[in-house]
């Protein structure tokens, strides 16, 4: 490779020499020259193209040593194939056409989940060492009697993870980030439980289960909450490709963190105190480097939170009857603001219930008067709302707004009632004397989401939202209306 180069350079060389006499034979008369395709590679010579009087001086033109000196150094043969290797390397983690094909924010969402894998790892070797050292491998032979035990923990803990799922799984696609997040907690708790079994080896079994339990729910929540934070990063419709590639990045933090958790047992042995102590600052460092990575995921679906913190924003600037101009918040501004650590911040006074139990609801009436007298409220609705797929109306204790959907609704209609909903909370917040009333108000609200809602959508598209995909209701909770058909009999709406 480096002999190639010097022979090119040298002819480069020649060739120059040669243009030099030419032109000093020409004097004022210069030939301007054009190389034949791939003629720097052999001994072609170069064709005139036209020739010109040029006022250019004879010192203008390189000396041979000159472009020998300015000729491009060798590259060793150790540095060529580090680049190669580094190429390839970047092509086995990170996605195609990266990064004109993925969000800004991917790259630090992998960094700070590399440290999050590798650090979750170690404490997950550490755990099973201890978990081995309590069922009484560090003794000895592995007993038939522990043997069953370890294959009871596991099986309990799967059967819990089933379970976990059933109940819970309608929930992960709302709030990926806050799932995300109590999911490696749990992950750590359950860790935490399995290094504390050398202490108590009578009760392997209890406390290997529910660490266990703990493990799968941690399992399989971050598996679910994973396509929806991927699909944040798409461009280019490659979902599976990012997701092959933040797979393999995790193979090879699991790797970073077995081989440190395996340094570490050599150090701290089996004393479970010494464990603790090693256990303790990776499993910090784990949730803290989850939750910045969630923390700068932008979630591009609404809400409950986010469509609240979008529609508040833009309220306080066009005001309640959305008369004068406003910008929306785009999902990087919106991730910023956006809480999945405790409870999210209550925006407006006035709260909103999303489809919660009627049966509930008719339990605050006094007496079957006021049970008929919230359902006639109910049904009044149909002057202003017949055509939509919704019915807003306020509780019987007046502290806050109940909606609900019919199973019909789509994305867009269950976006119109939140945003109607916003409405009346934000004109119900104000201090006004005397308090407006409520039906009032709802009446009112409708009117102006109504005219300005199509302008709302176009905004919120233009801002980077998907309005295709909202997650305002409770899947398993749609509500039938009955409405009386043309012939007399009853349907559900």
């Amino acid at each position: 490779c480096s002999s190639d180069l010097k022979k090119k350079s040298k002819r480069m060389a020649q060739r120059a020499l040669r243009l030099r006499q030419k032109v000093a034979r020409s004097k004022n008369s210069y030939d301007l020259f054009a190389l034949r395709p791939g003629a720097h590679c052999t001994a072609q010579p170069p064709v005139v193209v036209r020739r010109e009087k040029l006022d250019v001086p004879e010192a203008a033109f390189p000396t041979v040593a000159e472009l020998l000196q300015r000729a491009p150094a060798s590259r060793p043969h150790l540095l060529h194939a580090w680049a190669t290797g580094k190429h390839k390397l970047l092509q086995a983690f990170l996605p195609n056409n990266y990064p004109e094909s993925v969000t800004p924010n991917f790259m630090r969402y992998c960094q700070w989940q590399f440290l999050h894998m590798a650090s979750g790892v170690a404490t997950y070797v550490l755990s099973t060492q201890s978990l081995l050292f309590a069922i009484g491998l560090g003794a000895g032979a592995l007993p038939l009697a522990a043997a069953i035990n370890w294959v009871l923990k596991d099986g309990l803990g799967q059967l819990g993870g089933v379970v976990w799922a059933s109940v819970f799984a309608n929930r992960f696609d709302e709030d990926p980030k806050r799932h995300r997040f109590y999911s490696v907690v749990a992950m750590q708790a359950a860790t935490f439980m399995e290094i504390l079994t050398p202490l108590v080896p009578s009760l392997f079994l209890p406390l290997a289960s529910i660490s266990n339990v703990g493990k799968n729910v941690s399992f399989l929540t971050c598996s679910a909450t994973r396509a929806q934070m991927h699909q944040s990063f798409v461009l280019r419709g490659n979902l599976g490709d990012i997701t092959a590639k933040v797979t393999s990045q995790s193979i090879a933090a699991s790797l970073v963190g077995t081989a440190a958790a395996i340094l570490l047992s050599t150090i701290t042995g089996t004393e479970p105190l010494h464990v603790m102590m090693a256990f303790l600052p990776l499993s910090c460092l784990s949730i803290y480097t989850n939750y910045v990575s969630c923390v700068g995921v932008w979630m591009k679906s609404f809400n409950p939170q986010r469509a609240e913190l979008v529609l508040l924003d833009i309220l306080r600037q066009s005001g309640a009857d959305l008369s004068q101009d406003f910008q929306c918040q785009t999902p990087k501004e919106v991730a910023s603001e956006e809480r999945f650590v405790g409870k999210p911040d209550r925006l407006f006074s006035c709260d909103l219930e999303v489809e919660g139990s009627i049966a509930k609801v008719l339990s605050e009436c006094d007496g079957e008067e006021e049970k008929s007298a919230w359902l006639e409220m109910l049904a009044a609705q149909k002057g202003f709302t017949e055509q939509e797929q919704y019915y807003l109306v306020m509780c019987p204790k007046q502290d806050r707004l109940g909606l609900w959907f019919s199973a019909d609704a789509s994305s867009l209609d269950k976006l119109k009632g939140f945003v109607h909903a916003g409405l009346v909370r934000y004109r119900l917040g104000k201090e006004m004397i005397p308090p407006p009333n409520p039906s009032e108000v709802i009446a009112e609200c409708y009117s102006v989401c109504n005219q300005r809602f199509a302008d709302l959508v176009d905004v919120f598209v233009a801002a980077g939202w998907d309005v295709g995909t909202v997650h305002l209701s409770k899947a398993d909770a749609p509500v039938y209306f009955a409405a009386d058909t043309a012939d007399g009999e009853k349907k559900d709406k």
